[in-house]
């Protein structure tokens, strides 16, 4: 009875089972709108975010160009234009496809040309200042330009002509009115005119006297003005007057001190000017910068990468210099308006990239340690770093020095320039 009631019992089981089956595979299947319970999916792995790329320039850099070249189409000393010759404001959107430009130095005649008067003149302003503002460039110092004239034929601001002379500081005045108008602060003074053709047809201290009268008058009419100006001295190129004054950036840190407001007065240092005139460009800059009259900076990259021009950066770099890099970079007379942009884009990036270097070389492990070994200090030295007293004179004079030990001792120059050359042309 058990055993029958048992096989009964399990029959029915089986015939549930089967029929439950049966249904679940007559059953279709849960589509899209019957939400089904989706499982656990893993988040998508994070896109690694693109490398910047170092050597991109951006207008936090402070690279600037000089706008007369791009507008001449070409032109250069020896050549008449190569392409159709620029407005200002035609100049401003070339350099704009350069990007990363922070803005551009310029000269009053730039925006004066003798053609242009009345409403010509105006006009040729206001596209300017559209332009500028269009792109976001920075009118970042202006030069008065006092020496195309032939009026200053014999000098501007230290001509014998005391006309002259006056006639220069007017212009220079309306220079900086225009600067002002631009959003300009610096104005730039290239003294190349300033000599003479013969010997002992100027008296340098009287020209001295005359440029420093000129100076302290312009730095009052800015005051005046409320303008906010400084005002830098350019080294200049040799060639352009037989006999030049004041020709390099060491020149011009001897005379500023005696200027009436020598604090709204530096120098600005130009690096191919420097070089030509046979002096050591990084050493002058050094100069400059520990003088603190460094006001703006001339680099001319046409020619490549130069230990010079590594030097001058890597002291630039070195002294946390914050004003404008104005890059002298030469415009093709064989490009179009495309590969111009390309030239300056160029000139930029080899700048940052020489910074780059600079920094590397700063950095370098093996440098640090050459030069830790390079820069001993010895309490022996004191009496001098501590300045002259009559106790210290008298330990110096009683010292001994080994001097065959000081010649035969090895210095490691030569480790020196081989990391720094592998560091430069890596």
């Amino acid at each position: 009875m058990q055993d029958g009631t048992l096989a009964a019992t399990m029959d029915a089981t089986t015939e549930s089972t089967a029929r439950a089956t049966s249904e679940a595979e007559a059953k279709p299947l849960p589509t899209a709108t019957s939400a089904p319970s989706k499982p656990k999916q893993s988040k998508p792995a994070k896109r690694a975010a693109p490398k910047r790329d170092a050597f991109k320039p951006t207008p936090r850099d402070r690279l600037v160009f000089s706008l007369r070249p791009l507008m001449a189409g070409g032109a250069d000393a020896i050549g008449d234009p190569s392409r159709a010759p620029l407005t200002p404001a035609e100049a401003i959107e070339l350099l704009a496809q350069a990007v990363g430009v922070h803005g551009v130095t310029l000269t009053d005649d730039d925006l004066s040309p003798e053609a242009a008067i009345g409403i010509q003149l105006t006009k040729l302003r206001s596209d300017f200042k559209r332009a500028i503002t269009k792109h976001k460039v920075k009118v970042a110092a202006i030069t008065c330009d006092l020496a195309r004239e032939g009026v200053f034929r014999d000098g501007a601001l230290t001509s014998c002509d005391p006309e002259v002379r006056a006639y220069a500081v007017q212009k220079a005045m309306r220079a900086l009115d225009l600067g002002a108008e631009l959003g300009c602060k610096l104005m730039v003074f290239d003294l190349s005119r300033e000599g003479a053709d013969v010997m002992g047809s100027l008296d340098p201290s009287g020209a001295r006297k005359w440029l420093h009268e000129a100076l302290n008058f312009l730095c009052v009419y800015s005051k005046h003005k409320k303008y906010g100006f400084k005002f830098a001295l350019r080294s200049q190129w040799p060639g352009v007057r037989r006999d030049r004054l004041w020709p390099t950036a060491a020149h011009h840190l001897v005379h500023i001190p005696a200027l009436e407001h020598e604090d709204m007065v530096g120098v600005s240092f130009s690096f191919a000017a420097e070089r030509a005139g046979g002096t050591t460009p990084h050493a002058t800059l050094a100069q400059t910068i520990a003088e603190q009259r460094l006001y703006h900076v001339e680099l001319d990259v046409r020619d490549g990468v130069s230990r010079d021009l590594f030097e001058a950066v890597r002291t630039l770099d070195d002294s946390n210099y914050e004003g404008f890099v104005h890059l002298d970079s030469g415009v093709m007379r064989t490009a179009d308006a495309e590969g111009v942009a390309q030239g300056l884009a160029n000139a930029m990036r080899q700048y940052l990239m020489l910074r780059a270097k600079a920094r590397q070389w700063k950095g370098d492990p093996k440098i640090r340690g050459v030069k830790r070994s390079l820069n001993r200090t010895s309490k022996a030295y004191d009496p001098i770093e501590r300045g002259f007293t009559v106790a210290g004179a008298e330990t110096l004079l009683m010292r001994s020095f080994d001097t065959t030990k000081m010649r035969e001792q090895a210095l490691p120059f030569a480790q020196l320039e081989a990391r720094g050359s592998e560091i430069i042309a890596g």
